[in-house]
């Protein structure tokens, strides 16, 4: 057994495992190079160190994290070391604050802002839906769906489904199928042969 180094599970490698600050390397245990802004780690396996926060790992080095206003830092190692504050959005490396339009709230995902239930969105703004007669807002609520036995027709809302002989309303209760013992053809149910 090396130097810097303590009895373990024999089974598993060689039976030894290097003490804290000391990293294997071959038969030997040693002494993990911290580089500034760093600190050690319990990790067995990697580098044997951690930068602090702000800092990010590059290489063998900790470089800063430049932080914007109206952010804090993650101590992330991927995507920028840092998010926005809640009520601003990230854009080109700024946190802009979220401008919240009438009939809107904050959201932690997107622009940082979505719809109230019954309004849509249209560019900046949210928008009341229209809901046409036999229609209901849907469970999200920024759309509207038909009621049973109507189907939804962007242009003129909910229109009557017209069921020919011997078809009943599908499960969906906004279309139909052919009662059993008939298929459909070109619109209409016939008899299976």
């Amino acid at each position: 057994m090396p130097a810097n180094a303590f009895y373990s599970n024999p089974d598993y490698g060689n039976g030894w495992t290097c003490i804290r600050g000391y990293l294997k390397n071959g038969n030997e245990c040693v002494q993990t190079e911290i580089p500034a802004n760093a600190r050690l780690d319990d990790s067995t396996f990697g580098k044997g160190w951690t930068c602090n926060s702000p800092y990010r790992e590059s290489g063998d080095s900790c470089l800063q994290v430049t932080v914007p206003a109206n952010a804090y830092a993650t101590g992330d190692t991927y995507g920028h070391g840092w998010k926005c504050h809640y009520g601003f959005r990230e854009d080109e490396g700024l946190c802009l604050e979220v401008n919240i339009p009438q009939n809107a709230f904050k959201a932690t995902y997107g622009d940082g802002w979505t719809c109230e239930r019954g309004y849509t969105r249209e560019r900046d703004s949210c928008v009341m839906l229209d809901i046409p007669d036999n229609g209901f807002l849907s469970e999200k609520g920024n759309d509207w769906e038909c009621l049973r036995g109507f189907r939804k027709q962007e242009e003129s809302g909910c229109a009557s489904v017209e069921l020919p002989l011997n078809a009943h309303l599908d499960y969906t209760g906004n279309n139909w199928e052919c009662n059993r013992g008939f298929r459909e053809n070109n619109g209409s149910c016939v008899i299976n042969q």
